[in-house]
């Protein structure tokens, strides 16, 4: 356990292994948070993942930020974009899927704040990834599509409105998968 003005950090252990945990409040003063990026690149280990709840008062892109002046990549985007470089920091929509595929990230709401709060989930095991199935705009364009929702609407549904909702548009949306797979199937088939 360390800490400094700018950041609380300790370990956490599970049965996946040990991470280092950093919970962060920058300093608004660019030369403050030079003493932060010290701080992270001393403590940081290739053996050991870290997880950084954090507030950089930073950004490295205009999708960070929200209001105010347009963004600019300035000499504190640098610093921080090279402090997330040698410490092997990534955003958890990105590249951390990939590196820890076992942390969930649930997005909050936003209230009465310019933060988007993050709550992280460590699972025992791999989350199983199921294939999605995305609405195809050329559906819409074919009348058979409109009877296959109309055929996976009809029937004994039961649980909540949201749930019942929820089966109706996975029910249709996986019978206009496979429609869609055996339609281009058909179409290749007579090209030949």
């Amino acid at each position: 356990m360390d800490e400094m003005d700018q950041c609380i950090l300790g370990s956490l252990s599970n049965g996946k292994g040990s991470f280092l945990i950093a919970a962060v409040y920058a300093s608004t003063n660019h030369v403050g948070r030079r003493e932060l990026w010290q701080f992270l690149q001393q403590h940081c280990n290739k053996d050991m993942s870290m997880i950084v709840g954090r507030d950089f008062n930073c950004v490295l892109n205009q999708g960070d930020k929200k209001g105010g002046k347009p963004f600019v990549f300035n000499s504190s985007a640098q610093e921080l974009w090279d402090c997330m470089l040698q410490c092997d920091l990534h955003k958890t929509k990105t590249m951390a899927r990939k590196i820890l595929p076992f942390v969930l990230t649930h997005h909050l709401a936003r209230v009465a704040s310019d933060h988007a709060p993050n709550m992280l989930h460590l699972l025992e095991k791999s989350p199983s990834s199921k294939p999605l199935i995305r609405f195809e705009d050329t559906w819409v364009s074919y009348h058979q599509t409109w009877r296959i929702v109309k055929a996976k609407r009809v029937g004994k549904h039961y649980g909540t409105a949201a749930k019942i909702l929820n089966n109706k548009c996975r029910k249709s949306l996986r019978a206009l998968f496979f429609w869609s797979k055996n339609k281009l199937k058909e179409l290749n088939e007579a090209k030949l």
